[in-house]
């Protein structure tokens, strides 16, 4: 039986500058596309991959799609044939995407052979015409309020995730990802002594699942400087003398209750409507080692740029609870956010409010198939708070269900 569960994820700054016309180094050496030539939609497969390599938008400054995505299995359409040119250099590209006409980015031709992959398992024709096909326009899902009740009722079904807490410092291979979530690169990630993750014992053998994810920005900084997103952050432990370094805790203060993951989206009723078709323009992660973390995102973007750099990371100092009001203690103001100065020296001279409104939302279930088989897709539940006086929404999970 297959076990579902869906979670729901780089910012792309624009700098426009204005008075004199200058040429910086960056200008200088830019990648500019010198001739272009539109092909008919044609096969090729990548012949070799021995390290990382990628292919990235054309201006080349975000990387696309990890190469390893297609390697040694599978072949893509070349779209186009272009030259670039940089630091005086011209180098020719394919513009690469999937039979099903999904983007995957400008790559340079070594390495690549025409005709489809003599490995793979079937030679998948390429969508005419899907090129044409006009962009989705943003559309409202479904979701209504719920009872206290019913949501208490569904809130047992979801169940609980597990804290740990190391207790010496680790490091991992931790996969992460570029813009378009295909292909992956294994980055060295350290985990200090008393950092606090979110994890999952694998109940059926000797398996701990971590979501690295999950943690501050300095701790995911390896990635992040190459370039790359952790949309999921999941990582297995299968060595037992690894395990015994993870020490059980309880859910930290600071974090909502209710299955939340701690990540809030700005907007109520209509950012939620709207959650599968445009982001919310601000993003905010409350680490599971205790920070809070802001991005900035443009509603059109990918939802992976919910797991980019962090525009803002504070640390939580300390956390109060009263009521259904979470007080949060901050060494400095967090910019943007209503934040209450209560004391003029250490490091908790500021408080950040995280109020529950105690308002649920549900998606309703739908009926689907898989292998001609009929099943139920249960609701997933949502949640509205006010955070440093600003209204976001909080995913609460989805009822576990198993394919037929």
């Amino acid at each position: 039986m297959l076990k579902l569960g869906v979670k729901v994820v780089a910012a792309l700054a624009l700098f426009v500058g204005g008075g004199v016309l200058t040429t910086t180094n960056a200008q200088a050496s830019a990648y500019k596309i010198t001739s272009t030539e539109t092909i008919t939609p044609t096969p090729y497969y990548l012949t070799s991959y021995t390290k990382p390599r990628y292919a990235w938008d054309k201006t080349h400054t975000k990387k696309m799609t990890v190469l390893n995505f297609i390697y040694p299995y599978y072949d893509e359409y070349v779209v186009q044939k272009l030259t670039m040119r940089h630091n005086g250099k011209e180098t020719a590209y394919f513009h690469l995407k999937t039979c099903y006409g999904t983007d995957l980015g400008y790559v340079t031709t070594d390495g690549f052979k025409q005709g489809y992959n003599p490995q793979g398992d079937e030679e998948i024709p390429y969508e005419v015409g899907v090129g044409n096909r006009p962009e989705s326009k943003p559309h409202r899902q479904m979701i209504n309020p719920t009872t206290k009740k019913a949501f208490a009722k569904a809130a047992k079904q979801i169940g609980e995730y597990d804290f740990y807490r190391t207790t010496k410092k680790m490091t991992f291979n931790v996969p992460f990802t570029a813009y378009t979530g295909f292909g992956d690169v294994k980055i060295p990630i350290t985990l200090p002594a008393g950092t606090l993750i979110q994890g999952e014992a694998n109940a059926s053998g000797p398996a701990f699942f971590l979501d690295v994810g999950l943690l501050n920005q300095k701790i995911l900084s390896p990635g992040y400087r190459e370039g790359l997103w952790l949309p999921g952050g999941g990582i297995a432990i299968y060595n037992r003398k690894k395990m015994k370094n993870f020490k059980r805790v309880k859910r930290p203060a600071y974090l909502p209750k209710n299955e939340s993951n701690g990540d809030f989206y700005s907007g109520g009723m209509t950012a939620m409507q709207y959650r599968g078709s445009l982001l919310s323009k601000q993003s905010v992660q409350i680490t599971t080692d205790g920070y809070v973390e802001v991005r900035q995102n443009n509603p059109k973007d990918s939802d992976i740029v919910y797991h980019a750099k962090p525009v803002t990371s504070v640390k939580i100092k300390r956390t109060r609870i009263k009521g259904h009001t979470r007080y949060l203690y901050l060494a400095k103001k967090l910019k943007g956010f209503k934040t209450t100065k209560v004391r003029y020296k250490g490091k908790q001279q500021y408080r950040l409010a995280l109020v529950n409104l105690q308002d649920t939302y549900e998606t309703p279930p739908y009926d689907s198939e898989y292998d001609d088989m009929p099943y139920t897709v249960p609701s997933s539940y949502y949640g509205i708070m006010h955070l440093g006086g600003k209204t976001f929404y909080t995913p609460y999970g989805s009822i576990p269900y198993d394919l037929p």
